[in-house]
């Protein structure tokens, strides 16, 4: 684990936005909006929040969270939503440039595809 002395104070959000423990979904919650398991994805690769801790105080699967990131990392917050409209998947996943930038962004753009161009 992590020390907590060695974590940073905040990271970058899926928005550009500063993430701080503050930020993080309250442990109790009952509904995983896309915009939630965003911020949680970049808390852990952020190194704000371990997975270990994620999986202790949210109550998700490590496999959960997993699913969480590849679907960000694909389709950007579009493919985290629950409910799916036709065709909504199909769309190039849109990121705001962040504001920092010797920062990470937590969404990485989809790689561009030979159906992307047309």
């Amino acid at each position: 684990m992590v020390e907590q002395s060695r974590r940073p104070k905040q990271v970058l959000g899926p928005l550009g936005s500063v993430l701080t423990m503050g930020d993080l979904p309250p442990p109790n919650v009952k509904r995983w909006i896309a915009h939630r398991k965003a911020i949680i994805v970049c808390a852990v690769r952020g190194g704000l929040i371990t997975l270990e801790e994620v999986v202790d105080r949210h109550g998700i699967t490590q496999e959960e969270f997993l699913s969480w990131e590849r679907l960000l990392d694909e389709h950007g917050l579009l493919g985290l939503r629950a409910t799916r409209r036709p065709g909504s998947m199909n769309r190039p996943a849109t990121v705001p440039i962040a504001a920092a930038s010797s920062a990470k962004r937590c969404i990485r753009p989809r790689a561009s595809t030979a159906t992307d161009s047309n």
